[in-house]
């Protein structure tokens, strides 16, 4: 029965993706306060079926450290993030799925997309300690179990 409902919901996403493809897929400059607002996603997100272009929360770092985040269908390896509190960091995302993908964190206000077989780095430094949830917005992508666990220590 799993198996046939994971089907389903791949075949649904999949008659998304023609119109995603006309979105853009454009890296942001942060603004002068150091991110990004993502004020009212949900987990629904903006991904395939919100008609509106995707973008990633910040630049690359110079000379920061990196960590290669790989999503597939549906799923993160590794799926346990740590990152040390006032480190800057490099989050790589590598899609290697069919679908777009995404990695966000709200209340962080981090977000990073890579449409399939392609990878983006986004920058980040942590400003605040605790264990956060990170997944992928577009639609059913998180329900399908499309998440991860961020300790900031």
């Amino acid at each position: 029965m799993r198996t046939f409902i994971l089907l389903s919901l791949i075949l649904a996403l999949a008659s998304c993706t023609a119109e995603s493809t006309m979105h853009t897929t454009e890296t942001t400059h942060m603004e002068a306060s150091g991110s990004m607002s993502m004020a009212g996603m949900d987990h629904m997100g903006h991904g395939a079926d919100s008609g509106t272009a995707v973008h990633n929360s910040a630049e690359p770092i110079p000379g920061a450290a990196e960590i290669r985040v790989v999503a597939t269908e549906f799923g993160y390896e590794p799926a346990t993030l740590t990152l040390t509190m006032g480190e800057p960091i490099n989050i790589v995302l590598v899609n290697q799925g069919q679908l777009p993908h995404e990695l966000g964190i709200p209340e962080l206000e981090f977000h990073a997309h890579a449409e399939a077989g392609e990878t983006t780095t986004v920058g980040f430094t942590p400003t605040t300690s605790g264990d956060f949830e990170f997944a992928c917005r577009i639609a059913g992508h998180y329900e399908a179990g499309m998440l991860g666990e961020l300790t900031i220590q």
